[in-house]
């Protein structure tokens, strides 16, 4: 580093040590309502919109206690609130106090640079959990496996696309049973299932169906995955299933015999219901057609 860059750099620190001020809050509905007041909107520039989404996701967290201290509420040299409307927001609509770090007197002109960064993902957050000193093997699938699971569980018509667990509540829910979210992948059972199926069936949907039923039906799930991807399966409605699934290109949703990700779990949900029945797959020869007119088939 340059002397003169040097220089500027300790002046500036000396500077800002002065010049801000640092406080951990208890910030609750009256004292939140007060800083929206003061929420950036002086005539030159405005504070972005509110995402109503976001603050949603906010009021869950702080209502089921799950609210830490993270991002800093800033106030600029004017008293201005240039980040922290969201979480002021989401206060104001739980009729929850939550703890908060808040910095005063930055520089106005420091506004553009807040929010500007990468938005930390699902996958962002379980790679960094720890776990009795141990990682999961596959961060980024656990997470697209449980989005999947949170998915079909509110009816969603696009699987992945309308994701409504936050950050928080997705590590709680791996920390609360590590093992039984990190075991198929660190068994290699979702990566042999797929490679079996050719990989015309996603991750996402493998580990979402494991999640979402291997509690309850236990080695039956392990079994039903083997039948269904497994290139020499004698049952005539999984060979049906497969023909089905695998006109699905992954290309483009308009493309003649492309199957959405919700239609592909729902199959498998349907050869799953037949498998617990007495004939099980090797008795069945189609999908029944009342499972199909579900699918619009």
């Amino acid at each position: 580093m340059d002397t003169l860059k040097l220089k500027f750099l300790q002046d500036e620190k000396i500077r800002l040590q002065t010049q801000l001020k640092i406080s951990i809050e208890i910030i609750n509905p009256d004292l939140a309502a007060k800083y929206m007041k003061k929420n950036l909107s002086n005539g030159i520039i405005k504070n972005r919109k509110i995402h109503n989404p976001t603050v949603l996701k906010y009021v869950d967290d702080m209502i089921k206690n799950r609210w830490k201290i993270g991002a800093p509420l800033v106030f600029d040299i004017n008293g201005y609130m240039i980040d922290g409307q969201t979480r002021c927001t989401a206060i104001i609509k739980s009729g929850e106090s939550i703890l908060a770090l808040v910095i005063r007197g930055v520089d106005p002109d420091t506004f553009d640079a807040y929010d500007s960064g990468k938005k930390r993902t699902h996958a962002d957050v379980l790679t960094t959990l720890v776990h009795n000193k141990e990682q999961l093997v596959n961060a980024r699938s656990v997470a697209s496996g449980i989005n999947t699971m949170d998915s079909v569980r509110r009816q969603h018509m696009q699987i992945l696309r309308n994701r409504t667990l936050t950050n928080t509540e997705i590590a709680a829910l791996v920390k609360k049973d590590f093992d039984y979210y990190d075991y198929p992948f660190k068994n290699k059972m979702i990566g042999k299932w797929r490679n079996n199926i050719n990989k015309a069936v996603s991750v996402s949907i493998l580990a979402g169906f494991y999640y979402t039923h291997k509690k309850n039906y236990g080695k039956d799930v392990d079994v039903f995955f083997n039948e269904i991807t497994n290139n020499t399966s004698t049952s005539q409605v999984v060979a049906e299933f497969r023909d089905m699934v695998l006109t699905n290109s992954g290309k483009k949703s308009d493309e003649k015999g492309y199957l959405s990700s919700i239609d592909i779990y729902r199959l498998i949900e349907f050869l799953f219901k037949y498998s617990l029945q007495k004939n099980s797959l090797a008795g069945r020869k189609h999908f029944a057609s009342v499972d199909l007119k579900k699918l619009g088939q």
